[in-house]
């Protein structure tokens, strides 16, 4: 599942994107971003964090359908860091 949504945890009232960003940083790796379009190959310093969380269900949920519960999953992060791109991978 990809996090379109900066989703509200059960825990704390905080926000998904929020708490990730503050986790310990399990690590980094460099991988190698392949040409597409534009843009040449290239190489990307990527930062992985990694975080057990409870996601509370929407707000507003569609009528006629079972009551959602919150879900436990982990939550990864992988960010590009140390670049000087306007738009850095994520």
């Amino acid at each position: 599942m990809r996090a379109k949504h900066n989703r509200l945890l059960k825990i704390n009232k905080s926000y998904l994107f929020d708490e990730l960003k503050q986790t310990k940083s399990l690590g980094n790796y460099t991988i190698t971003i392949a040409q597409k379009g534009g843009r040449k190959e290239r190489q990307a310093l990527i930062e992985l964090k990694a975080l057990e969380v409870t996601l509370t269900p929407p707000r507003h949920q569609s009528e006629g359908l079972e009551e959602l519960t919150p879900i436990t999953l982990t939550a990864l992060l992988a960010q590009e860091i140390n670049t000087n791109l306007e738009e850095p991978l994520q």
